[in-house]
């Protein structure tokens, strides 16, 4: 997840805070995206305070689901 550093800074996810927030408000959506049941949904991310390119690296994995799925129109609606 990324963005240009105006709107990322105007938006206060120039702070892990407010990406951490960001992120655990949505993780039922992202779990959606991936085909995988809230319940076996998680996920861990790494913030990067990059002058001019504050962003996260997001892993996520499901630990009951046979075979999570990641649609074309699922990466879309991530974005």
């Amino acid at each position: 997840m990324t963005g240009t550093f105006g709107h990322v800074s105007r938006l206060s996810y120039d702070k892990a805070d407010a990406w951490r927030a960001l992120l655990r408000a949505n993780a039922a959506e992202i779990a959606a995206r991936f085909n995988v049941p809230v319940g076996s949904f998680h996920w861990c991310g790494a913030f990067h305070n990059e002058a001019h390119h504050p962003h996260v690296h997001l892993v996520c994995y499901a630990d009951r689901v046979q075979k999570p799925a990641l649609t074309k129109e699922g990466v879309v609606q991530l974005r």
